[in-house]
């Protein structure tokens, strides 16, 4: 054999050795791409899906669609549908080796779901990479609802003080919505949350004595005019006010030495009280608390006769207990007897009981004192009984009071001592006796006995008297 011959037959058998080698590469390379695309493909079983929901599904929440196998884009997008219809997009989530597929999907809204709403989430024949098909399937959701108010204080119609939080308690809170308190008349309102607890504390005093309407705003967050509301009224508690005062507004013939008394509605915050009371024209004196709702002003020095005294609070005195306060401009005015010549002289003895109510009667003086726990309330000059029908000294009782009556004595006919009185007012009877205390309208003459025996009182003094005393005060007339 030729030499020639034999490269020839060597060149031949390196063509087959590599086309051999290529054969086999090419069959080993085509199985690898069936193994792989047979994972890809689930080995061509029909395609499964599963949609990933919760109880209470956020408003903004996406919704994952889950494929056995992955499919395209396009093929999701065309196949995954939601009734009722909401704006949104679908977009992969987890994708492939193989451009353009994944197996996992988000359907994600535009804005956000309505809520409370129950959704359906339909799947479409959607075809997969290696041509198997889904079988149409459906799922439902249900999106979380507005929050409800489980509990709220104060309650519908409650009255409050004008510091009061206002505290709504609900069956969940949620970042899916905001919600909010607003107050008419308008006030600004400080938001603390403690669990499903919300509490608005106003920042400034709310008005005393004002309907206040509470409106309780939810809307999804971030839109503001889709909107759910619920309404309540509550009241502010009205402004500390006088409930008594001693003399009594515009009183005529007011005592000249008995103190100035101010009953509040409720507790008073006392110290500084005095810096916002004037009273004009101005007198020098003192206060004294008898209580924690009552103020004494007492006088140095007597009050002039006939004069008009105009007693004046500012918006400065606050209640003890609570936010409130006067309102500006209370006042009450009065003014004092005009006089016979005399002044109450101040007492020269001390009571005789320092508790509860007495009444004192001074014969040398012509002088009533009222006491209650030891501190004199009031005083006014009285006319006891003439020399000849003195007026007894003693211990007594009021036993019996009438608001009218009429006085009758017939002496013997034609006796200048006769008297028929009716319209009498103010009338307490003494214990044991045939004497009362009470009013006297035909004289003026108070200071000096002028009567058969009963004490006799200007009528404005012997009506404060009547309401101070009941049956059972004890009196003490006294020389």
């Amino acid at each position: 054999m030729s030499k020639a011959m034999e490269q020839t037959r060597s060149g031949s058998r390196l063509r087959v050795i590599i086309l051999s080698a290529v054969i086999a590469c090419t069959l080993l390379l085509g199985a690898g791409f069936v193994a792989y695309a047979s994972g890809l493909m689930g080995d061509y079983v029909d395609v499964t899906v599963d949609v990933e929901t919760v109880e209470e599904h956020g408003l903004r929440d996406a919704i994952v669609v889950a494929f056995s196998v992955p499919v395209s884009l396009e093929e999701a997008q065309r196949g995954v549908s939601l009734s009722p219809s909401v704006e949104g997009s679908v977009e992969a989530v987890r994708a492939t080796a193989v451009p353009g597929y994944a197996s996992t999907y988000a359907f994600v809204p535009k804005d956000h779901f309505e809520p409370g709403v129950t959704y359906t989430v339909r799947v479409d024949d959607v075809e997969s990479l290696a041509k198997s098909r889904l079988t149409p399937e459906s799922f439902t959701f249900t999106t979380i609802d507005y929050p409800e108010i489980t509990a709220v204080v104060p309650a519908h119609e409650d009255v409050i003080d004008i510091d009061a939080p206002l505290s709504l308690t609900f069956d969940h809170l949620s970042d899916d919505f905001d919600v909010s308190v607003v107050l008419d008349p308008p006030a600004d309102l400080r938001e603390s949350r403690q669990g499903s607890t919300l509490t608005y504390t106003p920042e400034t005093l709310l008005l005393q004595g004002q309907e206040y309407e509470v409106s309780v705003r939810m809307a999804v967050a971030g839109a503001a005019l889709e909107m759910k509301q619920a309404t309540a009224t509550v009241h502010t508690r009205g402004p500390v006010s006088l409930v008594e005062t001693s003399p009594s507004a515009d009183q005529a013939a007011a005592s000249q030495v008995a103190p100035i008394m101010m009953r509040f509605d409720r507790a008073i915050e006392q110290e500084g009280f005095e810096q916002h009371v004037t009273i004009d024209p101005e007198v020098a004196g003192e206060f004294v608390w008898l209580d924690d709702t009552t103020a004494q002003f007492f006088p140095e020095v007597y009050l002039p006769e006939a004069t008009t005294f105009t007693v004046s609070l500012d918006d400065q005195i606050q209640a003890r207990d609570d936010a409130g306060h006067v309102s500006g401009g209370t006042q009450f005015a009065f003014t004092t007897r005009k006089g016979n010549g005399r002044l109450v002289p101040p007492p020269v003895q001390a009571p005789t009981r320092t508790e509860g109510r007495v009444v004192e009667v001074d014969l040398a003086q012509q002088a009533l004192y009222a006491y209650e726990d030891g501190e004199l309330i009031n005083a006014f000059l009285i006319s006891s009984g003439l020399p000849s029908m003195p007026t007894p000294a003693g211990e007594f009782e009021i036993t019996r009071k009438k608001p009218v009556t009429t006085y009758r004595w017939n002496y013997g006919e034609g006796d200048p001592r006769n008297y028929d009185l009716a319209g009498v007012q103010w009338n307490m009877n003494l214990s044991g006796s045939l004497y009362w205390l009470h009013g006297a309208y035909w004289h003026n003459n108070f200071g000096y006995r002028m009567s058969h025996g009963c004490v006799n009182i200007a009528t404005p003094d012997a009506g404060w008297l009547y309401e101070f005393t009941e049956v059972g005060t004890p009196v003490r007339i006294y020389y």
